[in-house]
């Protein structure tokens, strides 16, 4: 032929690979038992586009795509159009080709809005260190402030879902006298939830081999809801079913992967960022800042006695004094803020977005922060304390080496004057600077 069945003009294609997309059914072949119902094409304007590694990665999708349809015909109680279909199929797809979580979030809520009759879609995803969620995404866009509210698994229909794993549908949520909130109060009326009637709440399992739903972790939820008496029927509380654990399969493959990423920018002691990554995010930081024409700041920060902790305790001790350095800075800074393990006995904190003032404040209290950890090797107390110097771009500095050396200055100054001290370089005395 002369075109093909995609494309409605003329392209110039050089290459192509194309596999059926076979279903097990009594209606196929008696040697094969299974019916082609679509093919994956992928197509090139290159000559000898396609090589092995290609023709795995297409096999691959393949049969993701053929194992989720399957799922369907186990389930009598779900039936599509060919338009929600359609959408499934696109769905599947679009699955396979990401391990990003944030892209898989927004293909979950363009799936659900498509094939459901809905006034409200929304995702939560659990904080398992926290026992909390939060909201990611809604069908109407996302109000970034609603994201970092925290939604307590108390008396929330999504905490509800998270705590239980089970699945929940309410005809009309109006007539409920408990869990009549669905993310809390300030969220739902940002969200105008109040005015939905039927709501069907699906869980996302972690997908843990050999589990049963009941054992596996749930990563979060689907909100689906109407503002009418509407209630879901069965096949689509089946679909909705079979939506979010293909969803959660590749969420797990999205997190786990996430956890081998963070773990190669990680200290292995403290758990905090290692000195390759602080470079990385000190560069982007003071791109932010002159994009922005922002300041930021950097702590140095130093433990003042652990050589004499390590010959006096032994290294144990020592290691555990570093662990309660990571801890106290990772518990005394925002979010936003990037803690490092330098290297040795030396830590360093990027603040985004802080001028001197702020700098000096931060650096306090994580000096008094610590000296309130209560830390013994036997019964002997172990005293710890911190010298932090500080500098501030582009007030002490003009760029990212300048800035180090100019916190390593002030930190100097603490060192050479008493320990367990804060200097910032814009207060060192010019006759210490020319020393």
């Amino acid at each position: 032929r002369r075109n093909l069945l995609y494309y409605n003009q003329n392209v110039p294609i050089k290459s192509l690979l194309a596999t059926p997309l076979l279903l097990k059914s009594g209606k196929g072949t008696e040697e094969s038992g299974k019916e082609v119902f679509g093919i994956l094409i992928i197509d090139s304007l290159h000559q000898d586009t396609f090589g092995d590694k290609e023709k795995m990665i297409v096999s691959l999708v393949s049969d993701r795509i053929v194992e989720m349809i399957d799922r369907f015909q186990l389930s009598e109680k779900v039936y599509l159009s060919s338009q929600e279909l359609n959408s499934f199929y696109d769905f599947a797809q679009r699955l396979s080709s990401t391990s990003d979580i944030e892209v898989i979030l927004d293909h979950v809520v363009d799936t659900f809005g498509r094939i459901y009759e809905s006034d409200f879609i929304g995702i939560s995803l659990v904080e398992k260190d926290n026992g909390v969620s939060h909201l990611k995404r809604t069908s109407d866009g996302m109000k970034e402030h609603l994201e970092d509210l925290d939604i307590t698994h108390g008396d929330t229909l999504v905490g509800l879902v998270a705590g239980t794993g089970g699945a929940f549908h309410f005809e009309d949520l109006s007539s409920r006298s408990r869990y009549r909130s669905v993310f809390g109060k300030e969220i739902d009326f940002g969200l105008g939830i109040k005015n939905l009637k039927s709501v069907l709440i699906c869980p996302f399992h972690e997908i843990a081999q050999g589990a049963d739903d009941d054992e596996r972790a749930v990563l979060g939820c689907v909100i689906i809801g109407r503002k009418s008496k509407s209630p879901f029927n069965e096949g689509e509380i089946s679909l909705a079913k079979i939506i979010c654990n293909e969803s959660a399969k590749s969420m797990t493959a999205s997190l786990n992967f996430q956890k081998v990423k963070e773990l190669a920018i990680r200290d292995g002691l403290t758990g905090l960022y290692n000195h390759r990554h602080f470079q990385e995010m000190l560069s982007y930081t003071i791109s932010h800042s002159d994009r922005y024409s922002s300041r930021a700041s950097l702590l140095l920060i130093d433990l003042d006695n652990l050589k004499t902790i390590n010959d006096s305790f032994g290294h144990q001790a020592g290691d555990r004094v570093l662990t309660a350095v990571g801890d106290v800075l990772s518990s005394s800074l925002r979010k936003v803020d990037i803690p490092a393990r330098y290297g040795g006995d030396e830590f360093a904190v990027i603040l985004p977005d802080t001028d001197k003032d702020g700098a000096l404040a931060v650096a306090e209290k994580i000096r008094a922060n610590l000296f309130r950890v209560p830390l013994k090797s036997d019964d002997t107390e172990i005293e710890i304390s911190l010298s932090i110097g500080i500098s501030t771009y582009p007030v002490s500095a003009s760029d990212k080496d300048s800035l180090i050396s100019k916190a390593d200055r002030a930190l100097y100054e603490s060192k050479n004057h008493g320990k367990n001290k804060v200097t910032h370089f814009e207060d060192v005395p010019l006759k210490e600077l020319g020393s």
